[in-house]
């Protein structure tokens, strides 16, 4: 039968709920919008305070029963020692790993990339300028 909850360990338990903005798989990173509703993550890469879409299990049901653009979504806000049942794509991913938003609610194993910048002496030796190329966590 498999896992049926997205909580598999909390010390927290913080659960809130949103209306969804378009249709959301428990375990899909989320975030949420000027319009008050939760979206699916939809920033490679990019940062957000984790929530995590959760199965509503007061309405029996599993972790396969997605939810529909407005009704509402049972949300977790994990904390340290968490452990969150969340959807992944892309690589293979071990023990240990980190992982990033894959910019569609999944997440993907992050691959540390150099950063796209320049660096510039300033005022003669006293001090340097440092430049992102690219806005964002990329740069």
């Amino acid at each position: 039968m498999g896992n049926q909850t997205i909580k598999v360990k909390v010390y927290s338990n913080v659960i809130e709920e949103y209306y969804a903005g378009e249709t959301i798989h428990p375990g899909n990173l989320m975030e949420v919008r000027s319009d008050k509703k939760v979206y699916n993550h939809g920033i490679e890469g990019g940062s957000v305070l984790p929530l995590f879409a959760l199965a509503c299990e007061l309405a029996g049901e599993t972790i396969d029963d997605e939810y529909s653009a407005n009704d509402l979504v049972f949300s977790a806000y994990p904390y340290r020692g968490d452990i969150i049942l969340a959807r992944l794509t892309g690589a293979e991913v071990d023990a240990g790993d980190f992982l990033m938003s894959a910019g569609d609610g999944t997440l993907e194993k992050f691959e540390a990339e150099t950063a796209n910048a320049t660096l510039e002496a300033k005022d003669g030796d006293n001090g340097f300028y440092f430049k992102a190329r690219t806005p964002g966590y990329g740069g």
